[in-house]
């Protein structure tokens, strides 16, 4: 795939911008996107979660900073993370072509922000791309994934938990999720995304654990 040769390539270069140093926001180094694998037409984590030195496994500097933004309440991350996805849309066609952003709705609803939900929007902003934010709704509770410990669990836990609710058909969708663990549920949204007429289903994440998809 000639897009894919070019795109690992080159990478996506340093996403910062000066003004985000300026106010002592977090740099996020340049990195090579990983390709995912799925039924979705084209799909990149933009870094590993973490990676192996030695015996030892650490969270990346992009993988730090989805942590402490996923699960640590660090809501003004969501600044420094959606401009790094929003760079790597307007760099790549086919995701900029897209016709709009649907994300992955919410588990948790007893933060004071829902990270994923937001991200989208902030990323929809500065990627200049519409945010179809009600199109896909989560109509049934599910386990936490990342609690479940085989992939046939977790694509029990995440079947038919979804609907769309909004106009898709015809469509090139942009899923945006901030984390890619087994894939099982970038892989469900995706198949309801495609029986409601979706034409293509493009996803792109923060990033992937190295066990994952």
């Amino acid at each position: 795939m000639r897009f894919l040769d070019r795109l690992l390539r080159r990478g996506t270069g340093d996403l910062t911008k000066r003004g985000s140093r300026s106010k002592k926001m977090p740099r996020v180094e340049s990195t090579v996107p990983k390709p995912l694998q799925g039924l979705w037409h084209l799909g990149f984590a933009l870094d590993f979660h973490s990676r192996f030195e030695g015996d030892e496994r650490r969270r990346t500097e992009l993988g730090e900073l989805t942590y402490r933004y996923k699960y640590g309440g660090e809501k003004r991350l969501a600044k420094v993370l959606s401009t790094r996805l929003a760079d790597f849309i307007k760099k790549n066609a086919p995701f900029r072509d897209a016709d709009g952003i649907v994300c992955i709705p919410s588990t948790w609803k007893r933060r004071n922000y829902d990270p994923v939900p937001l991200l989208a929007r902030h990323v929809a902003q500065e990627a200049g791309l519409p945010f179809f934010s009600d199109a896909l709704e989560k109509v049934r509770y599910t386990d936490p994934q990342k609690e479940l410990r085989t992939l046939a669990a977790k694509q029990r836990n995440i079947l038919s938990a979804f609907m769309v609710r909004g106009d898709v058909k015809g469509k090139r969708i942009l899923l945006l999720d901030d984390l890619c663990d087994s894939g099982a549920t970038l892989q469900e949204a995706t198949r309801v995304l495609t029986i409601a007429g979706a034409e293509e289903v493009l996803v792109l994440v923060l990033t992937k654990t190295i066990h994952g998809s």
